[in-house]
Parts: structure tokens; sequence; C-alpha cells
């Protein structure tokens, strides 16, 4: 939705994600400046004019600033709402304590930060969202959806969903949680571990990511888990499961065993072992590929 004003300055609001619910509404202030004298004005200043707007109301705005047009773009039966709070300057009314909500999102990063040192592990905005609520903390999930998609803007994390068609299930399913680079790994986990599975996996999120491909991961009606199905724009798709080695038994019989039973669900797609290095001797099923990170980094 774009709200224009006669001197060429507007609002945008912008519904960030799939769906309307549990989805964040962004509101974004912006003012036209004719020349370059302009271009340095601190900004609290020269948006003061349009934040007045919004709180006092169309009808107290200077004449130079009213309505001139609105361009809605898709189908939300909030807009109509943010449209008559602005315009009205009734505002809905604030539920968390500000001290509250800092302690929310306090826990909120702490746990997404435990996680950025366990790349790949599941974070459950509903499970949080619980949490909170046993403490007597009464968050809404929609700031908590907020607060993750925050993360995502600033470029800290990749959250990857459910890889699903349903958006109810993409919505109760957690979310994979990646560090936006291997780097950031051994700042968040201080065990001194190599964790090379983990960066290992968020090295191959990121390369799927330039390649184009939209990603989710794969969990079976059996519990078992697939770290990615990628779909690339030319139509083909793959599962992949990522893994430093698969010298141990039981390690190439769980790897394996999770690509056949996803493969039920996904019979289209590709399966790719995508390993540090190449195990001395493996048998491997009909349909399941080995290949090695370095070669499959060269591929593209």
């Amino acid at each position: 939705l774009r709200v224009v004003f006669t001197d060429g300055s507007r609002l945008v609001l912008r519904l960030s994600g799939t769906g309307t619910e549990g989805a964040t509404l962004r509101l974004y202030l912006e003012r036209f400046v004719p020349g370059p004298e302009g271009l340095s004005e601190d900004v609290q200043t020269a948006l003061d004019v349009l934040c007045e707007r919004i709180g006092t109301g169309a009808e107290y705005a200077p004449e130079h600033i009213r309505l001139t047009d609105i361009h809605m773009y898709g189908d939300s039966g909030d807009v109509p709402l943010v449209l008559r709070n602005m315009t009205t300057g009734t505002l809905p009314p604030v539920v968390i304590p500000p001290s509250r909500l800092k302690e929310v999102r306090r826990l909120f990063y702490q746990g997404v930060n435990q996680r950025l040192g366990n790349a790949g592990s599941l974070f459950s905005i509903n499970k949080f969202h619980a949490d909170m609520k046993s403490q007597g903390i009464n968050v809404g999930k929609d700031t908590l959806y907020s607060y993750l998609d925050h993360l995502e803007d600033a470029f800290l994390v990749r959250a990857v969903n459910l890889a699903s068609d349903s958006e109810a299930r993409r919505r109760v399913h957690p979310r994979k949680i990646y560090p936006i680079d291997t780097g950031l790994i051994p700042i968040f986990d201080r065990s001194g571990k190599a964790n090379l599975g983990h960066a290992l996996e968020t090295l191959v999120l990121h390369e799927l990511d330039r390649r184009g491909a939209e990603l989710g991961y794969v969990r079976t009606v059996d519990g078992f888990e697939v770290d990615f199905l990628a779909r690339y724009p030319d139509g083909r798709s793959e599962l992949i499961q990522v893994c430093t080695h698969l010298d141990a038994p039981e390690t190439a019989h769980r790897e394996i065993r999770a690509l056949q039973h996803a493969a039920s669900d996904y019979p289209d797609a590709q399966q790719l072992l995508l390993v540090l290095e190449r195990p001395a001797l493996l048998d491997l099923p009909h349909g399941i590929s080995l290949i090695t990170a370095q070669e499959w980094l060269l591929m593209a």
C-alpha cells in the first residue's frame, strides 16, 4: 500500500511474509527533497511533519502534505483498519509494558544466539510463545515473528521453513536457524569444537541461495529429516543431505534412510548426499548420488 502526498512524500505499508496471519505490517515514511541541500538533514527532523500528520489525523495536516493518491497492492483485510487508524489518530493500545517487552526481546535474542552456535537447529515461535506465557508475559506471536524478521532483515540469521505447500504446516512447525556467515558460529559457540558439520551445512545453504533455489527442510511422517529440499527456477528439485563423514556405518544408515523416506514424498527430486570427504567404501542404494562439497561447489 502506497499513500502519496502532494509534496511527493509518501507512506509505504508492506506486508512482510507469505501469509496474512502472523505476518508483519511494516510502515516506511519517505519525504521528498528537491535539492541536495536537504540530504544532510537529520532524519528525525526531516520526518517530523509526517510523524505529526499520523499522530494528529489528516484534518490537521498542513495543506502541502494532504493525501492525494492511494495505491494498494495485494489483498489484506488489515489495510483499511490501518488507514482508518492513521486518519483518525486512534492507535492500537500497548499490550506489553516497555520493561516487559525489553525482557522478551532479551530472552528471544538469547534463544536465537544459542542456535547460531548450533547452526541448523530448530527454533519454534509457538514453543517460545508458550514459554513466555507460562512466565506470565503476555506477548503476541506476531511480535515474536517480527523479531525474527528483523534479524533476517539485518542479515544476521537465515531461517528455513518446513518444506510444505500448506501455510498452516509451515507456521506450526519450527524453523531451522542458520548464521548468515559461517564465521559467526565460533562467536556464538564457545565450546572450542570445530563444528565442521554445522559450518558445512551453513555453507551449502548459502550456496543454494546463491543458485536461486527455493528452500525448505523435510520432515517425514516417520520423523526422519532431510536438510534441504531445493527447488530450482528451471523446475529441477533436489533432496540434499549434508554430512561431513560417512565412515561410521550407523551414520551412513541414518542419512541414507532419511533420503529414502523423503523420496516417497518427493519422487521427482534427485537424492544427493553431500559430504566433506568421500568414504573409503560405501554401497549406495539406487537413486542416491554422493558428491564431495568441493566438487559440488565447482559445479555452479
